[in-house]
Protein backbone atom coordinates (compact mmCIF):
# COMPACT_ATOMS: atom_id res chain seq x y z
CA UNK A 1 0.00 0.00 0.00
CA UNK A 2 2.82 2.48 0.67
CA UNK A 3 3.87 1.66 -2.91
CA UNK A 4 0.70 3.08 -3.90
CA UNK A 5 1.09 5.95 -2.05
CA UNK A 6 4.27 6.81 -3.39
CA UNK A 7 3.22 6.74 -6.91
CA UNK A 8 0.08 9.20 -5.99
CA UNK A 9 2.56 11.37 -4.93
CA UNK A 10 5.30 10.82 -7.49
CA UNK A 11 7.56 9.12 -5.47
CA UNK A 12 9.35 5.90 -6.74
CA UNK A 13 11.44 3.69 -4.87
CA UNK A 14 14.90 2.76 -6.95
CA UNK A 15 16.91 0.37 -4.52
CA UNK A 16 17.69 2.75 -1.74
CA UNK A 17 16.87 6.10 -2.98
CA UNK A 18 14.18 7.85 -4.40
CA UNK A 19 13.80 8.93 -8.04
CA UNK A 20 12.54 12.40 -9.16
CA UNK A 21 8.99 13.32 -9.18
CA UNK A 22 7.13 14.16 -11.50
CA UNK A 23 6.74 17.31 -11.18
CA UNK A 24 10.62 17.64 -10.93
CA UNK A 25 11.09 15.45 -14.11
CA UNK A 26 8.15 18.07 -15.57
CA UNK A 27 10.05 21.31 -14.35
CA UNK A 28 13.75 19.63 -16.04
CA UNK A 29 11.73 18.95 -19.65
CA UNK A 30 10.80 22.22 -19.74
CA UNK A 31 14.59 23.70 -19.08
CA UNK A 32 16.30 21.00 -21.52
CA UNK A 33 13.53 22.13 -24.18
CA UNK A 34 14.72 25.63 -23.72
CA UNK A 35 18.61 24.84 -24.36
CA UNK A 36 18.14 21.95 -27.02
CA UNK A 37 17.47 25.05 -29.71
CA UNK A 38 18.33 22.31 -32.55
CA UNK A 39 15.27 20.06 -31.28
CA UNK A 40 17.89 17.61 -31.52
CA UNK A 41 16.88 15.99 -28.06
CA UNK A 42 20.28 16.53 -26.69
CA UNK A 43 22.17 19.48 -25.81
CA UNK A 44 26.33 20.57 -26.03
CA UNK A 45 28.48 21.30 -23.79
CA UNK A 46 27.70 24.93 -23.39
CA UNK A 47 24.11 24.15 -23.23
CA UNK A 48 24.53 22.19 -20.25
CA UNK A 49 26.57 24.14 -18.46
CA UNK A 50 24.08 26.49 -18.59
CA UNK A 51 21.23 24.67 -18.01
CA UNK A 52 22.88 23.14 -14.79
CA UNK A 53 23.31 26.92 -13.74
CA UNK A 54 19.74 27.77 -14.52
CA UNK A 55 18.80 24.68 -12.24
CA UNK A 56 20.95 26.13 -9.56
CA UNK A 57 23.72 23.44 -10.09
CA UNK A 58 27.44 25.32 -10.70
CA UNK A 59 29.94 23.61 -11.96
CA UNK A 60 33.61 23.96 -14.08
CA UNK A 61 34.42 23.00 -17.36
CA UNK A 62 35.71 19.97 -16.89
CA UNK A 63 32.88 18.59 -15.29
CA UNK A 64 30.63 19.41 -17.76
CA UNK A 65 33.18 17.58 -20.54
CA UNK A 66 33.38 14.28 -17.62
CA UNK A 67 29.61 14.74 -18.02
CA UNK A 68 29.05 14.27 -21.79
CA UNK A 69 32.06 11.78 -21.85
CA UNK A 70 29.59 10.00 -19.54
CA UNK A 71 26.65 9.70 -22.23
CA UNK A 72 27.83 7.60 -24.82
CA UNK A 73 24.43 7.89 -26.92
CA UNK A 74 25.64 11.21 -28.35
CA UNK A 75 28.81 12.28 -28.97
CA UNK A 76 29.71 15.83 -27.21
CA UNK A 77 26.65 16.08 -26.48
CA UNK A 78 23.88 14.79 -23.81
CA UNK A 79 20.03 13.46 -24.23
CA UNK A 80 17.75 13.98 -21.96
CA UNK A 81 17.19 10.60 -20.73
CA UNK A 82 20.61 11.01 -19.51
CA UNK A 83 20.01 14.42 -18.36
CA UNK A 84 17.44 13.22 -16.08
CA UNK A 85 19.68 10.13 -14.76
CA UNK A 86 21.96 13.01 -13.78
CA UNK A 87 20.32 15.45 -11.92
CA UNK A 88 18.80 12.58 -10.48
CA UNK A 89 22.25 11.35 -8.97
CA UNK A 90 23.11 14.62 -8.45
CA UNK A 91 19.79 15.29 -6.03
CA UNK A 92 21.06 15.31 -2.16
CA UNK A 93 19.23 13.64 0.80
CA UNK A 94 18.12 17.31 1.30
CA UNK A 95 15.97 17.60 -2.07
CA UNK A 96 14.60 13.82 -1.48
CA UNK A 97 13.77 15.10 1.97
CA UNK A 98 11.80 18.18 1.07
CA UNK A 99 9.66 15.73 -1.50
CA UNK A 100 9.21 13.82 1.37
CA UNK A 101 8.09 16.41 3.77
CA UNK A 102 5.66 17.82 1.26
CA UNK A 103 3.70 14.91 0.89
CA UNK A 104 3.72 14.53 5.12
CA UNK A 105 2.51 17.95 5.08
CA UNK A 106 -0.34 17.05 2.67
CA UNK A 107 -1.58 13.86 4.52
CA UNK A 108 -1.14 16.12 7.65
CA UNK A 109 -4.31 17.45 7.39
CA UNK A 110 -4.89 19.14 11.05
CA UNK A 111 -1.41 20.63 10.96
CA UNK A 112 -0.67 19.27 13.94
CA UNK A 113 2.80 17.46 12.82
CA UNK A 114 1.76 14.10 13.29
CA UNK A 115 -0.31 11.79 10.65
CA UNK A 116 -2.94 9.82 12.44
CA UNK A 117 -4.59 6.71 11.32
CA UNK A 118 -7.45 8.88 10.16
CA UNK A 119 -5.86 11.15 7.98
CA UNK A 120 -3.59 8.11 6.98
CA UNK A 121 -6.82 5.95 6.43
CA UNK A 122 -7.95 8.97 4.13
CA UNK A 123 -5.46 9.19 2.17
CA UNK A 124 -4.43 5.99 1.58
CA UNK A 125 -8.73 5.19 0.54
CA UNK A 126 -9.01 8.09 -1.72
CA UNK A 127 -5.22 6.71 -3.33
CA UNK A 128 -6.28 3.23 -3.93
CA UNK A 129 -10.06 4.17 -4.40
CA UNK A 130 -11.34 1.07 -1.81
CA UNK A 131 -12.37 1.04 1.82
CA UNK A 132 -9.85 0.06 4.39
CA UNK A 133 -10.57 -1.97 7.47
CA UNK A 134 -7.32 -1.44 9.18
CA UNK A 135 -4.50 -0.41 8.07
CA UNK A 136 -2.21 -0.66 11.71
CA UNK A 137 -0.45 -3.52 10.15
CA UNK A 138 0.63 -1.38 7.07
CA UNK A 139 2.55 0.91 9.84
CA UNK A 140 3.21 -1.28 12.55
CA UNK A 141 3.81 0.11 16.07
CA UNK A 142 4.40 3.90 16.37
CA UNK A 143 6.05 6.42 18.97
CA UNK A 144 3.26 8.70 19.26
CA UNK A 145 0.03 6.98 20.37
CA UNK A 146 -1.23 5.32 16.96
CA UNK A 147 0.44 8.53 15.14
CA UNK A 148 3.35 9.53 12.71
CA UNK A 149 5.46 11.81 13.03
CA UNK A 150 8.14 13.05 10.08
CA UNK A 151 10.64 10.45 10.90
CA UNK A 152 8.64 7.30 11.34
CA UNK A 153 6.63 8.68 8.03
CA UNK A 154 9.95 9.16 6.79
CA UNK A 155 11.13 5.16 7.74
CA UNK A 156 7.73 3.83 6.32
CA UNK A 157 7.83 5.58 2.98
CA UNK A 158 11.89 4.88 2.28
CA UNK A 159 12.28 1.70 4.08
CA UNK A 160 15.20 4.05 5.82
Amino acid sequence: MSEALRERFGLHRRSSSLRVSQHTLNVYKEAFVVFDKKGTGTIAADALKKLLKTLGQDVKDEEVKAILDLDTSASDAISFDAFVKLMAARMDDTEQEEELLAVFEAIDQDKDGLISMNELKDTLESVLGEKLDDIQDLIGETKQNNKLDFTEFKKLMTGN
